[in-house]
């Protein structure tokens, strides 16, 4: 049983850097918005050097959208370590299911076990869903 706790405390500590892998390109998404607001005002104003701020806005805002697409890229690619992490739980479930049948004195823990790590994959999947969501709205801006 201690391997298999072990084994869903990696799984859990892995959760929770992808989740916050997550959560940091939300607040760069945030910041780069801001970012593009306050270059818009300022360039708004330079109307003296109209050419010149033109040509500055243009830069900064291919840069703003670079950086959008590379946080949009980090975002997706850790929805994918959720739905790859949430199939790991979904096989280690049915390992866990196949060895309480077999186990006789350790059938409960395996079931327990097994919940968990269906419980973990049901979690994991709806996070996935939820960052493609906000990825994918994103992309739209």
């Amino acid at each position: 049983m201690s391997t298999a706790r072990g084994e869903m405390v990696d799984w859990e500590a892995d959760r929770l850097r992808t989740k916050a892998r997550i959560e940091a390109a939300d607040e760069e998404m945030e910041q780069l918005s801001c970012r593009r607001g306050e270059l818009a005002v300022r360039s708004n104003a330079m109307t003296s050097d109209w050419p010149i701020a033109v040509k500055n806005a243009d830069r900064v805002r291919e840069r703003v959208h670079e950086a959008a697409d590379r946080a949009r890229a980090a975002q997706l690619a850790a929805v994918d370590q959720l739905e790859l992490t949430a199939a790991a739980h979904d096989a280690l479930a049915v390992a866990h299911d196949s060895a309480a049948k077999s186990a006789q004195r350790s059938a409960i823990e395996h079931k327990h076990v097994a919940e968990a790590h269906r419980c973990a994959a049901r979690h994991d999947r709806g996070l996935a869903s939820e960052y493609r969501e906000r990825a994918e709205l994103c992309g739209d801006d």
